[in-house]
């Protein structure tokens, strides 16, 4: 069976089934000690910190989660989709105007234990 994988997600030739597949934190090109240390990680470096920021966060956008915790505005919008992949984040179903470019843009919510 031929299949496509992308953003972490394997779909079959004609795009009807759909398997989730780990995403993983070390490239192809990555030394064997990056995939060893991938293995025993959990989530960790920039996946962490987004995390940590949006634990008590609720209804923000990646920009105003970058700006209000002083980080890369490009790499929180990388981590969300990865970390909403991993249960730690969730998206709003609507859009909102963000309070810093005033552009309509997802908006997301940290995922509370418990």
């Amino acid at each position: 069976m031929a299949t496509m994988q992308a953003a972490g997600v394997q779909l079959d030739l004609f795009a009807t089934q759909i398997i989730d597949t780990p995403i993983p934190a070390s490239r192809r090109a990555d030394p064997e000690s990056s995939r060893i240390a991938e293995r025993g990680a959990g989530i960790t470096g920039q996946r962490k910190r987004v995390a940590a920021a949006m634990e008590f966060e609720e209804n923000i956008t990646a920009l105003e989660l970058a700006v209000k915790h002083c980080m890369d505005r490009y790499m929180v919008s990388r981590r969300l989709p990865e970390l909403e992949k991993l249960v730690f984040v969730a998206r709003h179903p609507s859009l909102r105007r963000c309070r810093i470019c005033g552009r309509p843009t997802t908006t997301w919510k940290g995922v509370q234990d418990g």
